[in-house]
């Protein structure tokens, strides 16, 4: 298991920070998914993350985490942002951080795989530039993952974009991985 400090990381860059971990090879031997948390309205509610204040959730326009199947039919999940264990197994994880107490800021989660999400993601960073020019957040220090051929960030943050991925509510999303 990876330590956090080792792996490449940027706050506010976390569709960056899991492309640059899919690459690992440590992960190589293992079927590993990337996971888009979207709203299905207009943000989502995660609790346990590193900029909540007073044990309340942080609202994201979306987030992206990193699954890996460690042990048989055991999911373990490597969120940068979270205050839990890194990693933390998917179970643990996915009960703490969400609360069906408010089912408008549940996730739909868009699974894709690792192998193809490192070949296909694409991003100018063009989304973290205010309409003056500045950077909402400072990027990271590694090149931009330019892919003329791949799918830009803006077409993956998409509910509606089927081409890359598939997309499960909470519910069937834990159904599909924590089946016993």
């Amino acid at each position: 298991m990876l330590k956090k400090e080792t792996c490449l990381y940027q706050p506010f860059y976390c569709e960056e920070n899991i492309w640059q971990l899919c690459k690992h090879e440590a992960f190589s031997n293992f079927r590993a998914k990337v996971v888009f948390l979207l709203p299905s309205q207009k943000y989502i509610a995660v609790w346990q993350q590193k900029l909540s204040e007073m044990h309340q959730p942080v609202l994201w326009d979306y987030h992206v985490i990193f699954m890996v199947e460690l042990d048989h039919k055991e999911w373990w999940v490597y969120d940068f942002d979270t205050q839990l264990p890194f990693p933390i197994k998917a179970k643990d994880y996915f009960t703490v951080s969400f609360s069906s107490d408010y089912p408008d800021y549940l996730p739909v989660l868009k699974v894709i795989d690792s192998k193809e999400y490192v070949k296909q993601f694409h991003s100018d960073r063009s989304h973290m530039i205010d309409q003056n020019g500045n950077w909402l957040a400072p990027p990271p220090a590694w090149e931009k993952i330019l892919n003329k051929k791949g799918v830009a960030l803006t077409k993956l943050l998409n509910l509606n974009y089927e081409a890359v991925g598939k997309c499960y509510s909470l519910e069937s999303f834990k159904k599909e991985f924590f089946a016993e």
